[in-house]
């Protein structure tokens, strides 16, 4: 238990607990890297009981994300990825596709907005670990890391891949969309499929700025 009278220590033990990440109205300075320590006793019950159905949701989920990706495979412009083949059993946390925008004709961002105008809860993923402010490429830590791997702790790190992926291809479906039914996956591959077929009409429309 912590006890303070102090708003910057409050707030960073709050970030420390919560995976380092700030609250609105936060105002400390510097990125933390944080553990996920949010959980209450309570919570803890309710947890240990539903790990009784942890097998069953991991089934449902590796299902519904086959139906998922065969669906999308029949739309143009929607790139899905195949799992890799030496996983036995898939533990879906986030689905992933591609857009290809040339195919298209518009970009992935926009590709993004209109999927969640449909009510589809969906995101970029992550940009890479590199770009996160707590591995500052200047680091001592980090240029040492290089030098172990033989490579010049100078230079930017060359992931060209991850770059594209993350800006302009990636799309992301949280995990607990594939705990619903074949109804609740159809609705993901029916949105995706409306705006796939209104890309040109999408990519000439002017869109207001995202909040």
């Amino acid at each position: 238990m912590v006890v303070t009278g102090d708003a910057d220590l409050e707030q960073r033990c709050q970030s420390l607990i919560n995976c380092g990440r700030r609250r609105p109205g936060d105002t400390f300075e510097g990125p933390l890297m944080g553990a996920n320590y949010r959980m209450t006793e309570w919570q803890c019950a309710v947890l240990i009981a539903q790990l009784e159905r942890m097998p069953e949701h991991i089934e449902r989920k590796r299902a519904m994300g086959e139906r998922l990706r065969a669906g999308l495979e029949k739309i143009k412009g929607v790139v899905t990825l195949k799992p890799e083949p030496r996983v036995t059993r898939q533990v879906i946390y986030t689905f992933l596709f591609k857009v290809d925008a040339a195919a298209l004709d518009v970009s992935r961002n926009r590709f993004i907005r209109a999927l969640l105008s449909e009510g589809i809860p969906c995101g970029v993923g992550n940009e890479p670990v590199y770009r996160s402010p707590l591995f500052p490429l200047e680091a001592p830590a980090y240029r040492a890391a290089c030098e172990a791997a033989g490579a010049r702790p100078g230079a930017e790190a060359p992931c060209p891949v991850a770059e594209r992926l993350f800006e302009k291809e990636l799309v992301a479906i949280p995990h607990q969309c594939l705990l619903g039914g074949e109804r609740d996956v159809d609705d993901i591959i029916e949105a995706a499929g409306k705006v796939a077929a209104n890309a040109k009409e999408l990519a000439d429309a002017k869109l207001e700025r995202a909040a």
